[in-house]
């Protein structure tokens, strides 16, 4: 054992018995300095060394040739430890020895060892450290990883990968075809796919796998507009007053009788359209009404309490969102972590004051006909879808409705940064993407207010 300080050391001579007390430690071999690179031709060996062969100690002259590649660089890495690399030339070590000492040097260093871990590991890794992303979140990371990323490179080293080779993966995702021949995925799904083995891949840069990301930067398809369903006012009144319809005949016939009123030819007016009967308003038709001029998507509809109102303020709270995952909802935040505020339109206030009187601050706005929480694919069959085909409008959805909220307001006038923060977007970059061509007049009318300005000042 090494004495350390203040050890007592007894110490045995002929006939005499010593005490020795220590006052310091005996000073350990020094570390070895971090960027210390050589490169050794183990053909030969200096006299300092000698090497042990099965016939014993030998000297110099006869050490027998060593088997495997001649040249060997032997460094100390960033954390101390001695390192080994082979090669088979000796211009191949003294390259490598330049780069470790640049690498070592500027502490951009990383282990050839680490760097061959195979992205399947990384992977592993990486949705291990999501926890903090909402349940929905990582569902869909973890669907899109193994269905896209990880049957394509599971077993490749991360540490072989180039940017050549994940631009040419994402070639491959945008050429698949379907049977049909229509392409096997979307730009969107695309750019969701690089997105999640870019994330991979960025974990293993800041776990010291590799030196830099070589999916950053790479080109991805552009993203189209899919020519989205947006209704006017007209529409989202016509759609509401079918639910509103449907619900009274839910309400007050039987089934058989409800399903022949709801076949019945409806009168039409001068432009051909249905005119819907007159029937009392209904949870259904505010439902359509609200989720049209509020934009909210189906999950923040499913999570908004009562307290999330503010009539007197005429405010909507979004804090919370339940998501589907696995046929169950999971409360959570709203998309992107985006807690936000935005105006209660005043046409909504007496309906929703109605609708909201009687319940507890804790209560959900809205449920579904059993009182259990909104889901999507309900809403969308037993209010929407048939509200929308008594009212004879196609393709509306409950996403619909979202759609219609950005419509309205860039018809209106609104700018598109309160539409952007309105409907909880990261960024008004996103907002313009996914409805491009919606505030095209919104930016034609600020160029006429430049154009004015500058007549005011010539003929000021």
């Amino acid at each position: 054992m090494r004495p350390t300080a203040n050890t007592h050391v007894v110490k045995r001579s002929p006939g005499v018995l010593s005490l020795t007390v220590t006052d310091s430690a005996t000073p350990r071999k020094a570390r070895r300095k971090p960027g210390n690179v050589k490169v050794f031709d183990t053909h030969y060996s200096d006299y300092r060394r000698r090497i042990k062969r099965p016939s014993g100690w030998k000297s110099v002259g006869e050490v027998e040739v060593p088997k495997g590649l001649r040249y060997q660089v032997r460094y100390v890495d960033l954390a101390g430890a001695q390192k080994y690399e082979s090669f088979e030339k000796r211009t191949d070590a003294e390259a490598r020895a330049t780069t470790l000492v640049t690498e070592l040097s500027t502490g951009s260093h990383i282990d050839r060892r680490r760097s061959e871990t195979t992205v399947g590991d990384v992977a592993t890794a990486w949705k291990n450290s999501l926890v903090s992303k909402s349940e929905n979140t990582q569902a869909n990371y973890t669907s899109m990883l193994n269905n896209h990323v990880l049957p394509d490179w599971r077993n490749r080293e991360v540490g072989s990968i180039t940017h050549g080779d994940v631009a040419a993966w994402v070639a491959v995702l945008v050429g698949k075809k379907k049977s049909d021949g229509a392409p096997a995925l979307s730009a969107a799904s695309v750019h969701k796919a690089w997105i999640v083995f870019s994330g991979v891949l960025d974990f293993a840069v800041d776990d010291g796998l590799i030196r830099a990301n070589p999916a950053a930067k790479v080109s991805l398809p552009k993203i189209v507009a899919t020519g989205d369903v947006y209704l006017t006012h007209a529409e989202v009144d016509r759609l509401a007053r079918s639910a509103d319809y449907l619900h009274s005949l839910r309400a007050n016939l039987t089934r058989a009788a409800r399903d022949r009123n709801a076949e019945k030819m409806l009168e039409r007016d001068g432009e051909g359209l249905p005119i819907v009967p007159n029937a009392p308003a209904s949870v259904d038709g505010l439902l359509i009404r609200f989720a049209s001029y509020s934009g909210l998507r189906v999950g923040e509809l499913s999570a908004l309490q009562v307290r999330d109102v503010d009539l007197d303020k005429r405010l909507i709270h979004v804090r919370r969102a339940n998501a589907e995952v696995g046929g169950r909802l999971v409360p959570g935040l709203p998309k992107g972590d985006k807690i936000r505020q935005l105006d209660l339109f005043p046409h909504l206030v007496d309906d929703m004051s109605e609708h909201m009187r009687g319940k507890a601050p804790g209560d959900p706005v809205f449920t579904s006909a059993t009182g259990a929480p909104l889901r999507r694919g309900n809403l969308n069959k037993r209010v929407i879808g048939p509200a929308a085909e008594l009212a004879e409008i196609e393709d509306v959805s409950a996403h619909t409705l979202r759609h219609t909220f950005a419509s309205l307001c860039a018809s209106a006038g609104v700018r598109i940064e309160i539409v952007s923060r309105w409907m909880g977007h990261a960024s008004v970059a996103i907002t313009q993407r996914v409805y491009v061509g919606l505030f095209d007049e919104d930016l034609s009318a600020s160029a006429g207010l430049v154009s004015a300005a500058l007549a005011s000042a010539r003929n000021g």
